[in-house]
Order: C-alpha cells, then structure tokens, then sequence
C-alpha cells in the first residue's frame, strides 16, 4: 500500500481517522495511533479522549452491576423467607405463595447474572 498523498511512496500505516495509507512524512504519530499531519490530528486526539471516557464509564458500570446483584439477592431473601413461613402457616393464598416463591427464586438468579457482570466487566 502507498501513502494516499504521495501515491509513489509507500506507506508506513493507516490514519485513525481517515483510514488512508500514509507516509513518513504525513504521518503524525499520536498516542495509540498515527493521524495525517495537519488534518487528522485533532480528530484523532478527539478518538482518543472518547475511548479513554468511555473506559472510565464502563468501569463504573461495572461497579453498578456487583452492586446491583447484592441488592437482588438481600431482596430475594425476604420473599423466600415469606414464602416459605407462609407454606409452613398457610396464612397466604396458593397463587400469591408461589408468586412470592417466584419472585425470591428469581431476584438471586438475576442477582447473580448482574453480579457475575459486573466481574467480567471489571477484568
């Protein structure tokens, strides 16, 4: 591949920006990236400033999901624990029993999706 400007020289890598082959002499090297010089530059270092938000964001999205998944799983106990007082009493209906059964089985599964994504996240 030859640079896009000087098409008979080849060319030393792409532009982050523009995607075209460049030169030596038209490339200007930026952090984790080269740009055309007096052209790319700017765009490019706007690239990078966003990747580098968007990382700090997804970290503290992380975060959030471990956090999340504690608070499902100290809500699911309650309802597991009334659920099942309430089998052994039999002071609720069948159908709203087992609705609360469901709900407390589902928030720790749920919890653990959260929680288990908040770890990958993480690494």
């Amino acid at each position: 591949m030859n640079c896009f400007y000087h098409s008979e020289t080849p060319a030393v890598g792409i532009c982050k920006n523009c995607n075209r082959g460049i030169c030596p002499s038209c490339a200007s090297e930026l952090d984790n990236g080269i740009a055309c010089k007096s052209r790319c530059e700017s765009a490019v270092l706007l690239i990078n400033e966003l990747f580098a938000r968007n990382h700090k964001v997804y970290e503290k999205s992380a975060a959030v999901h471990v956090v999340l998944g504690w608070a499902m799983i100290l809500f699911a106990v309650p309802l597991t624990v009334i659920s099942a007082s309430s089998a052994i009493n039999g002071k609720l209906s069948f159908a709203l029993m087992n609705l609360i059964l469901a709900a407390g089985l589902f928030f720790p599964g749920y919890a653990m999706l959260r929680y288990a994504k908040g770890l990958i996240q993480k690494n």
